[in-house]
């Protein structure tokens, strides 16, 4: 289980589901990839933390 917090709102990453308010809102998968609210991201380990990272087109 992992605990993310994004301002005041606490996210939770377990088994690949994320979840907010114990409704899902999107997924991961071994290699770091997945979505949230259809959005792609990608899990990035640092050290001993993970960083979430939102993918976007570069501009």
């Amino acid at each position: 289980v992992g605990i993310g917090y994004v301002g005041p709102r606490r996210i939770i990453f377990q088994g690949g589901r994320i979840s907010y308010k114990d409704r899902p809102v999107g997924t991961y998968d071994r290699t770091g990839n997945g979505q949230i609210n259809g959005k792609p991201i990608q899990l990035q380990k640092d050290g001993n933390l993970f960083l979430l990272v939102e993918l976007r087109p570069a501009a």
